[in-house]
């Protein structure tokens, strides 16, 4: 009889656990919410099935409903993935209760393990050392005094808080109500779990975690350490295994403590136990997660050892067939995640159409992704769009390939962090090792404000009215059509040796531009002091060879009424033109150019003050005002919620709330209004 298994998640894990069924002969059932009903996983699967709408909430994170679909289906067993139900013992005990395995460990070991608070109290009955910390109940006033015991900087976590959310940074006492506040929110809407606790912030420790499997008959491995200290507001960014610089000694010490944390929790399965290491070499536990982790795939390129198929294989009732003598990890793996985020605005979540998607290939680089040219990026979950996995005889060689790799990316449609991931691999103190949980909020500013180079300016100038779309129905009739020089109006670029100045704006930056056109293809760029010569020359309809300065590439453009689109050596700009270089072309059925009409700046729908507008995509999580209620310049009058981040909206000037346009639990577009402020007449 052939097995088979519902996959309950989406994105590339979703595709991940799909392939290893694949080739395990497994049939594979993608369970999907609408938003995903076109999605990559979906066209890989044998099947498929839809669990409901699109919030997680009435989809993938209802185990009645993946329960139901996984029974309507046929299938033997679920597979939760990470995130979502992987750690919600109720979908362990509904499959249990209705005949379904469930791939991960039962229900009382997620039970334990899920809640942050038990964990560490299995763990101290373990033997394992563990960091001062106090459970959150009672009395304000209790609550300071046990906050005094633990120390600050602290940090609130929630007892059932996973994938770096359900966690604030505290540093004084003055913080600490507030972000007790919020974190009890979030636990209570995602994790259905309001308990909390507090724990000492370690500032500059290490973020290590140990890979575990076992089998539920006794035995049990780790596959070596993975070093997660690189993160964004407590979310893994990049990570590598083996950890760097850490004493084998130290290593084995960690994965034997892992071990025999998993043996008494009766633990069955993959799963990962995390420690923070500090200054001195000391470690504590931190947490364990009942399932595979984002970043197990540098456990596999060190290892060779496919963690996803062990998972069904052991769910089968095979016991493990590897000891740990077997394990002998090489190389050195890195594991960049890139997400459809803008790190120049807070990290605010880029959702829409990927109109271009080009990931890297190459030697020793894996892909994980659940997305392909032409899909949409939904607004509704996690941003990651791919994780991009390197390996190297040694970390300068995985270092150098993954900076390799970054450059051949080309993303257009969504913004991407990977201008900061390529920053990042080509700062100093990160490629000597010299990292801690701190680190990237350390340097992010210094990381994120890196120039834009001169030929993505000159692509930005070369943009007039339209001249993709026309260039793609030209091409269309005359390939001869993209060796003309740059022209004036609807039809071209640009007149050689026309010169002049303007104002561009460019994911997150302002730069004033003088320019002179010096020949077929050839711009001359004055910005910020220095002076450049540009050569952009076509290729094939929106995409150019780009030289300056002994640089040289592929630079990708595409025009779209949000901007226009650029990518060059693997970033991605969204350019909002000054109005004098802005038109929006009107075709007709068969591709002719009917005319051109004046586009409304981006940025200008942002300028009163009064009306506060959805800076993305996003669900309403906290409405914390009335109509008629007097507010302050910078109070909170609504949260919402895009891709797993927490988006406060600020009122920008103080005033009367005279209408609200929003209430908690509403779906909302980039740019729908909020709320609109009655300002004092002398408001400026």
């Amino acid at each position: 009889m052939t097995w088979k298994v519902a996959v309950a998640n989406r994105g590339e894990i979703a595709v991940r656990v799909i392939l290893a069924c694949k080739e395990l002969g497994v049939r594979a059932v993608a369970l999907h919410s609408d938003a995903d009903a076109r999605s990559l996983a979906v066209r890989l699967a044998d099947e498929s099935c839809r669990l409901g709408p699109t919030p997680a909430r009435l989809s993938y994170m209802d185990p009645e409903r993946v329960v139901e679909a996984a029974l309507s289906v046929g299938a033997h067993a679920v597979h939760p993935g990470y995130g979502f139900l992987a750690e919600d013992p109720r979908l362990a005990r509904l499959c249990q209760e209705h005949g379904l395995v469930f791939i991960g460990p039962n229900a009382d070991a997620i039970e334990a393990a899920g809640d942050k608070i038990m964990a560490k109290k299995l763990a101290q009955k373990a033997g394992l050392p563990v960091i001062a910390w106090a459970k959150v109940d009672g009395m304000e006033s209790d609550l300071l005094s046990k906050a005094d015991q633990v120390g600050f900087p602290l940090l609130v976590k929630a007892a059932g808080g996973g994938g770096g959310r359900g966690q604030i940074l505290v540093e004084s006492p003055e913080g600490l109500m507030p972000a007790i506040q919020a974190v009890h929110r979030e636990a209570a809407q995602v994790w259905h779990n309001g308990a909390l606790f507090i724990e000492r912030a370690v500032t500059s420790g290490r973020h290590v975690e140990v890979q575990i499997l076992a089998d539920g008959q006794g035995r049990v491995v780790h596959l070596g350490t993975r070093d997660c200290s690189i993160q964004r507001n407590r979310q893994k960014f990049l990570e590598e295994a083996p950890a760097q610089d850490l004493p084998d000694s130290l290593s084995e010490q960690m994965g034997w403590s892992a071990c025999s944390l998993a043996r008494s929790l009766g633990f069955v399965g993959a799963g990962t136990v995390e420690f923070l290491v500090d200054r001195q070499g000391h470690f504590y536990f931190l947490e364990i997660n009942p399932r595979i982790q984002v970043e197990h795939t540098v456990t596999e390129t060190v290892t060779g050892f496919d963690l996803v198929k062990a998972q069904l294989r052991i769910s089968r009732g095979e016991a493990l067939w590897i000891t740990q003598d077997q394990i002998h990890p090489r190389g050195h793996a890195l594991q960049a995640r890139l997400y459809a985020e803008d790190p120049s605005e807070n990290f605010l979540p880029s959702s829409g159409l990927l109109r271009r998607l080009k990931i890297p290939e190459g030697p020793h680089i894996r892909i994980d992704s659940g997305y392909e040219e032409g899909d949409e990026v939904p607004a509704a979950y996690d941003p990651l769009l791919a994780k991009i996995t390197v390996w190297g005889e040694d970390r300068s060689e995985a270092l150098m390939r993954m900076r390799q790799a970054l450059k051949r990316l080309v993303v257009l449609g969504v913004k991407t962090n990977a201008e900061l991931l390529a920053n990042l691999l080509a700062d100093a103190k990160f490629r000597a090792g010299a990292v801690d949980t701190n680190y990237l909020e350390r340097r992010l500013d210094h990381l994120i404000r890196q120039p834009i180079k001169p030929e993505v300016l000159a692509a930005a100038l070369g943009v007039s009215a339209g001249t993709d779309a026309v260039r793609d129905a030209e091409a269309n009739r005359n390939p001869w059509a993209l060796l003309v020089d740059w022209r004036n109006g609807p039809n071209g670029i640009a007149a050689p040796n026309e010169e002049g100045k303007t104002t561009l704006h460019i994911t997150g930056q302002t730069i004033a531009v003088s320019y002179r056109r010096t020949g077929r293809n050839s711009t001359v760029i004055r910005y910020q002091g220095r002076q450049d010569k540009v050569i952009l020359a076509p290729v094939a309809p929106g995409i150019y060879q780009a030289r300056c300065s002994g640089r040289g590439g592929l630079l990708y453009r595409l025009e779209q009424p949000d901007g226009t689109w650029i990518a060059y050596r693997g970033k991605t700009y969204l350019v909002d033109f000054p109005q004098e270089l802005k038109a929006t072309v009107v075709t007709s059925s068969n591709g002719d150019v009917e005319a051109t009409s004046p586009r409304r700046s981006r940025l200008q729908f942002a300028e009163d003050p009064s009306i506060l507008r959805a800076p993305t995509t996003a669900h309403v999580v906290a409405v914390a005002v009335q109509p008629g209620q007097e507010v302050m310049a910078g109070q909170t009058i609504a949260v919402l919620e895009a891709m797993k981040l927490e988006v406060p909206i600020r009122a920008e000037r103080s005033g009367r709330i005279a209408r609200l346009a929003t209430q908690v639990g509403q779906s909302i577009q980039r740019g729908q209004v909020i709320a609109t402020l009655e300002l004092p007449p002398d408001s400026s």
